[in-house]
């Protein structure tokens, strides 16, 4: 898993421990774009990211879900939001 692909599912995973009182006792879904965030689980753990990754989803009880950009179209218009900062 590269350094990219890592980044990418980082949101997640930080929304996962914001969220993690709510979450620990029960069963989720994480609905996502990028399909190494999919394949995590099924990867070989070979680097100190990975392992962090890993480290912070043990515990909870998920399901990742791969749904391609196209098809989700609310994560593509929360994305298309012009930053006014």
């Amino acid at each position: 898993m590269a350094w990219n692909s890592i980044q990418a599912g980082l949101s997640e995973i930080l929304a996962i421990n914001k969220w993690k009182h709510y979450l620990i006792s029960r069963r989720f879904i994480i609905r996502t774009d990028q399909k190494s965030l999919k394949q995590l689980l099924e990867q070989k753990v070979t680097t100190y990211l990975q392992q962090k990754a890993m480290a912070k989803l043990l515990g909870f009880d998920y399901i990742i879900q791969y749904k391609q950009g196209k098809e989700n179209l609310v994560a593509d218009a929360l994305s298309r939001i012009p930053q006014t900062l």
